[in-house]
């Protein structure tokens, strides 16, 4: 990490320790701790360790590159090979402390800069207002409920990229498939050979087959940019506009809703 980080407040500190101490027991936290260079096997509450280990590395670099390599350190996926829902769990409360200090935990274990809230109150009156907006334009209840913490922390990419995952996750339930992005879509949707996992029309006539191969069409497009290229987030992060956001978004909305009249075929039942 090039850039030398303004160090985090004392409060900032103590949100972010209580989280990770909540999240780890004893022992992986020493382990954590070994992997930036701190020697400590305290017997002091978990959150306070943490605590006096994030407030040591922040003073032996003058700056908050220390916090943010350790909290690296806790992100990493390997952490949660045996309890996936737990690492996603993890992140997802993380990110409310670091919303404050303009950073974001993801999934694949790396940490990012994104735009900062200056106050609980405004992050919450961010994400009020998107989706305020959201629920003017009734998108549906599935992409809301995958990207209610990237909405809080005001970041646009991420809100569409986890939303995006609900596609994904929906095609599953109808088709029980286990691929993911574009392979998911190719199987489901294929005509050809035994024929599609699911449908959303009779496919009686050229129509019908232009409409299921079109919105096919529609779910690959999406998962192209927002599933299958993760060395391009920084990229595309920053061109994710709020007005983006609003139509990627109801884009979404509007897959879930053919997906909500989508059948499974007597392949997917087999």
């Amino acid at each position: 990490m090039a850039t030398v980080l303004p160090p985090f407040t004392q409060a900032e500190i103590e949100a972010i320790a209580k989280v990770v101490g909540a999240g780890f027991s004893g022992w992986k936290l020493t382990h954590f701790f070994a992997a930036v260079g701190i020697d400590e096997s305290s017997k002091d509450t978990k959150w306070v360790r943490v605590h006096d280990v994030l407030v040591a590395l922040q003073e032996r670099t003058r700056s908050a590159n220390g916090i943010v390599r350790f909290l690296e350190v806790t992100i990493a996926p390997a952490n949660f090979m045996d309890d996936v829902a737990a690492g996603e769990s993890y992140v997802a409360t993380l990110n409310g402390p670091l919303a404050l200090v303009g950073w974001k935990a993801g999934t694949d274990g790396r940490m990012f800069q994104v735009p900062k809230a200056t106050t609980p109150a405004e992050a919450r009156r961010r994400a009020d207002r998107l989706r305020a907006e959201l629920e003017h334009r009734q998108v549906h209840s599935e992409v809301l409920r995958f990207c209610t913490e990237e909405l809080v922390a005001k970041d646009y990419f991420h809100a569409v990229f986890e939303a995006t995952k609900s596609v994904a996750d929906r095609l599953r339930q109808i088709t029980r498939l286990t691929e993911d992005g574009v392979m998911l879509a190719n199987t489901a949707f294929n005509l050809g050979g035994e024929g599609p996992y699911l449908h959303v029309n009779d496919l009686r006539d050229e129509t019908d087959r232009n409409e299921h191969e079109g919105l096919a069409s529609v779910i690959r497009g999406l998962f192209k940019v927002f599933r299958n290229n993760p060395a391009h987030v920084p990229r595309i992060h920053a061109t994710v506009t709020e007005q983006d956001a609003y139509d990627l978004l109801t884009m979404l909305s509007w897959v879930h809703r053919r997906l909500d009249v989508a059948t499974p075929t007597a392949r997917a039942q087999r």
